[in-house]
């Protein structure tokens, strides 16, 4: 009796042992599964505009400020060591669009809009899109090469964020460059009146592999 009793303890244990055996497996598979969700893996991605974004903002200095969004047409994120080292971002300039709030019956948004549109700024019948190549990364700042009306100038994005997703990344980043170094020279003709040099860019991107 003793013995069926010893037999019988012995595979109670082993049953323990065995289920707790298969537990922690499952745990280790899971925590690698988890483990391999949302790397970010070297090579070159795709910008997905449909879901990437540029908000833009000029501010005429003491009074107030314009802003508003403009598309991303296409482009590429090269990534290495889980970093931004190459890549090319397209702008189509023919989406800009306004998104404030700041007009009037006199000075209607239609207004504004052909105006950035005319050759006093961006002239997009001539220079439909501007681009940013990329030549690299350092200090959460991607460096590179804006490209605007055809004139080209080093530019830093700063502030930027990485965050690895289920098929590639989404990243976030602001670029202020100046206007006059782009041919974008327009004046106020009113003496009090004095438009920002500096145009704010805020963007998101979204990139598949």
């Amino acid at each position: 009796m003793k013995k069926q009793n010893l037999i019988a303890f012995g595979v109670l244990v082993l049953s323990i042992v065995f289920a707790s055996c298969k537990t922690e497996a499952s745990k280790e598979e899971v925590t690698s599964t988890e483990n391999k969700t949302n790397v970010l893996l070297d090579g070159t991605y795709q910008i997905d505009a449909a879901n990437s974004t540029a908000n833009w903002q000029g501010d005429m200095l003491g009074l107030y400020s314009h802003s508003g969004v403009v598309a991303i047409k296409e482009g590429s994120v090269e990534i290495k060591d889980g970093k931004i080292v190459g890549g090319n971002i397209v702008v189509d300039m023919k989406t800009i669009m306004p998104t404030d709030n700041g007009y009037t019956k006199d000075n209607p948004k239609e207004k504004l809009l052909a105006h950035l549109m005319s050759n006093d700024f961006f002239n997009v019948n001539d220079f439909a899109t501007s681009t940013f190549k990329i030549t690299g990364f350092e200090n959460n700042e991607v460096k590179g090469d804006l490209t605007v009306r055809d004139k080209t100038n080093s530019e830093v994005a700063k502030e930027v964020n990485i965050t690895p997703t289920d098929s590639g990344f989404k990243a976030s980043g602001k670029l202020v460059f100046n206007r006059q170094n782009y041919g974008v020279a327009f004046k106020m003709p009113v003496k009090d009146k004095v438009l920002s040099d500096d145009i704010t860019l805020n963007i998101s991107l979204a990139a598949t592999k």
